[in-house]
C-alpha cells in the first residue's frame, strides 16, 4: 500500500510539473554582470547589464544605443527562441531586430520588434519551422538614434531534438522544476527558507 501511495504521489507531482513547465535546452536570466555561459560562447558589443527592469534573476540586459547587440552561441538544432522585453519611461521610437547567421558574418533578419512598452512582453520565434541548423542568433538595436534604455531578459531556446530539451532553467524562477528525462539530485539544506542545490 505504501509503495502504491508513493507511486501515485510521484505520478501526480510529475503531472503538475509538466503542466506548469516547458523544457528548455537553455535558459539565461542574465543574473550577473558578465556574458552568459549557457550553451557555449556568447558575444556582445555596446549593451550593458542593468539592475533595472529584470523579469527574473538580478539583472536584465539593456540596449542604450544604436548598434548594440548580443549574440548567442552557435545553435545546432534550434527550435523555439523566446525572450521578454520592455522599454524605460522614455517613449522615443525604438526597434530590435532578431537575426540569424550560419557563419557569424552574413546575417538575415528574422523578426523586428517596434512595440516596446513599460510592461514586459514576450517575443517568440520558431526557428525550427524555418529548417535552420548550426546558426547564431543576434539581437541588435536598430534604432536611428538616442541613449534611452531598452531591456531584454529571460532568453531561452529549445531544440528540435527532444532529447536535448532536458536542462533545468537556472536560476530557477520559483515555479518550475524539470524532472523528466533527467537525473538530478535535489538536496534539502535544512530549513523552510533555504535554497536548493542541484547536481
Amino acid at each position: 500500500m505504501r509503495t502504491l501511495f508513493l507511486a501515485l504521489t510521484f505520478i501526480l507531482i510529475s503531472f503538475l510539473v509538466l503542466a506548469q513547465c516547458t523544457t528548455y535546452q537553455s535558459f539565461e536570466s542574465f543574473g550577473t554582470a558578465a556574458l552568459p555561459t549557457q550553451g557555449g560562447t556568447w558575444a556582445q558589443t555596446g549593451m550593458v547589464y542593468s539592475t533595472n527592469s529584470f523579469r527574473t534573476g538580478a539583472r536584465s540586459i539593456a540596449f542604450n544605443g544604436s548598434g548594440d547587440w548580443i549574440r548567442t552561441p552557435q545553435l545546432a538544432t534550434p527550435s523555439i527562441i523566446s525572450f521578454w522585453y520592455k522599454r524605460s519611461s522614455n517613449s522615443t521610437a525604438w526597434s530590435l531586430v532578431v537575426e540569424t547567421s550560419p557563419n557569424n558574418t552574413t546575417w538575415t533578419t528574422r523578426g523586428t520588434i517596434t512595440n516596446a512598452t513599460v510592461t514586459q512582453q514576450q517575443y517568440i520565434l520558431n526557428l525550427g519551422s524555418l529548417g535552420l541548423t548550426n546558426i547564431y542568433v543576434k539581437l541588435r538595436d536598430a534604432r536611428s538614434s538616442g541613449p534611452h534604455e531598452r531591456y531584454v531578459d529571460d532568453l531561452t531556446w529549445t531544440s528540435t531534438n527532444p532529447l536535448e530539451n532536458n536542462m533545468v532553467p537556472f536560476p530557477l524562477t520559483g515555479n518550475c522544476t524539470q524532472i523528466i528525462n533527467s537525473n538530478y539530485l535535489i538536496i534539502d539544506q535544512g530549513g523552510p527558507n533555504e535554497t536548493y542545490n542541484n547536481n
